[in-house]
């Protein structure tokens, strides 16, 4: 009987967010909706924004000399690996975009980001419900907040929307491009590159269900081949580059002390990095099992393991261990049935709400615990007058 009634609650649900997605603008005032709800439950310190750091002045000189080594900058800091982080320098480059521009156009891509993860969700399952919430649910995650707290600057954000872009699209030149401005974004950028090449690598899986699971993931369709494309050119150009210019990323802080510290917080950041998310992976390698997909499995798994690890191996663990988010697109589509469109909006709607009670954090080992947790509005503003 409560079965019953919820089902009816979810089926009211869906005819009112049906008929809301049916309405003009749409995305835009659920983006907007989603931008406000994010900035009241987590603001960002809006009042320490410094376009004179050392953090924008790296930034600033890159867009002055692309092949600037960034020497002056000591090799510990994290203003030092900048250096083929050029995506960003670029854009400057050719506009002259001020820091506080950047910062707008930033909120901007954040609004975007829920416009293409909607887009993104409804494509596989053509379904308003789900769609809607599960992008409400990385608007409450640091993939969704990163754009709109991120004063450092780091611009994790351009590089999430990046992502999500070269996965939405079919286009080759798209896929190309939207894949290259994320690697050259950052580094982690182009670790989560595999995810892009494995979600378009999975398409003919729903077609022909007797494809080995070899030609599926390991024999490159057209968009695979420009993902692998998009990441032989940046290694080949950063090669390049290193060599011409003497440009190398400092490796001083990587050390095997900082990995071991860092595993003190493992449960912490593991939670921090999916949050309710880790119920469709998890589920995901559940099913890969349940049908025999062992090679599947297996490549997923030591991907997922490979990234982990090398995320304990710096300081910022939030900011790393998120680049792992765009998997639960990859785990999603594979799990999507039709059959059973009743349980993956229950998914869904169990991820809303462990996303929505889950404390926002950014997990850095290197700042004091309580620099981790962001305030709402209202208890931001509050310490500030008081």
């Amino acid at each position: 009987m409560n079965n019953i009634k919820f089902l009816d609650y979810f089926e009211i649900i869906q005819k009112t967010i049906d008929k809301a997605a049916a309405k003009k603008y749409f995305l835009i005032k659920l983006s907007l909706f989603l931008c406000l709800i994010s900035f009241f439950l987590s603001f960002p310190d809006l009042l320490s924004f410094n376009p004179n750091s050392d953090g924008w002045k790296s930034i600033y000189i890159k867009a002055n000399n692309l092949v600037d080594p960034l020497t002056n900058f000591s090799p510990d800091s994290w203003i030092a690996k900048k250096v083929f982080r050029l995506t960003l320098p670029l854009f400057i480059h050719f506009t002259g975009a001020s820091p506080h521009l950047i910062y707008i156009i930033q909120v901007l891509c954040g609004m975007l980001i829920f416009i293409y993860a909607y887009k993104l969700v409804f494509k596989i399952s053509n379904d308003n419900t789900i769609s809607l919430l599960l992008t409400a649910s990385i608007s409450f995650t640091y993939f969704g907040r990163a754009c709109f707290y991120d004063l450092a600057p780091w611009f994790d954000g351009f590089a999430y929307l990046f992502i999500i872009c070269a996965m939405y699209n079919t286009n080759w030149i798209l896929i190309f491009l939207f894949s290259t401005l994320a690697a050259w974004i950052d580094e982690r950028g182009f670790i989560a590159l595999p995810i892009i090449y494995f979600y378009h690598q999975l398409q003919p899986q729903f077609n022909n269900e007797n494809k080995s699971q070899f030609k599926t993931l390991l024999i490159p369709n057209k968009s695979g081949i420009v993902v692998i494309l998009s990441m032989l050119m940046y290694l080949s150009l950063r090669y390049l580059l290193g060599y011409l210019y003497n440009m190398k990323t400092p490796s001083e802080d990587l050390n095997y002390d900082l990995f071991i510290e860092n595993f003190h917080y493992i449960s912490l950041a593991l939670w921090n990095f999916l949050e309710g998310f880790w119920i469709i992976v998890l589920l995901g390698f559940f099913t890969f099992l349940v049908n025999k997909k062992y090679l599947n499995f297996s490549i997923f798994f030591i991907y997922l393991i490979c990234q982990l690890l090398v995320t304990f191996f710096v300081a910022d663990l939030t900011r790393s261990g998120t680049y792992i988010l765009p998997i639960v697109f990859v785990m999603f589509k594979y799990l999507y049935d039709n059959e059973v469109l009743v349980l993956y909006r229950r998914i869904s709607f169990i991820c809303l709400l462990l996303c929505l009670f889950t404390t926002p954090a950014f997990i850095c080992t290197d700042w004091p615990a309580e620099y981790w947790y962001k305030d709402s509005f209202p208890v931001y503003w509050l310490k500030k007058l008081i």
